[in-house]
């Protein structure tokens, strides 16, 4: 792996073709993560399925928390499959948080989605982005760095 990390950030706002496209998109082959907000995903019997259900490049990660309703989830990651990984419990859907295990450094990595004019909102993502923090701390390492990503419109400044 290079010295540089690249990560995308992308809103797909819940379409199906541009996350397929993304995802397939061999330019973004050495990219470590995909960074989506409002991904394209569906609620059956229970589960949150992805779209596409699986993927040979990647491995979806989903947020801790539920919407109740069609759109289960407003963020997630997809993850390079050859990155060790660990996912970092943050009772949210809007918030998907990680832990990528490097050779010399761990990288907490976050997607956020906060809703527009919502300040409680922003102000739980914090807090919970704070506890991410903390836990990544705890569990030790050489180096923590940290990347957070998020579909911030100009009345959401994360």
């Amino acid at each position: 792996m290079s010295s540089s990390m690249k990560f995308l950030q992308l809103n797909v706002q819940k379409q199906r073709n541009v996350q397929h496209s993304v995802m397939n998109d061999v330019s973004l082959k050495d990219y470590v993560a995909l960074v989506i907000s409002e991904p394209h995903v569906a609620e059956m019997n229970g589960k949150v399925i992805t779209s596409p259900i699986g993927h040979q490049s990647w491995t979806a990660i989903l947020p801790s928390g539920r919407h109740e309703g069609r759109w289960a989830v407003r963020s997630m990651l997809w993850v390079r499959r050859d990155i060790e990984f660990e996912q970092v419990s943050a009772p949210s859907e809007d918030l998907t948080v990680g832990l990528l295990r490097l050779p010399d450094r761990s990288v907490l990595l976050a997607s956020v989605y906060v809703e527009g004019a919502n300040a409680a909102a922003l102000r739980g993502s914090m807090g919970l982005l704070d506890d991410a923090v903390s836990t990544a701390q705890r569990r030790g390492g050489p180096r923590l760095d940290v990347v957070v990503a998020s579909d911030s419109n100009r009345h959401d400044q994360l």
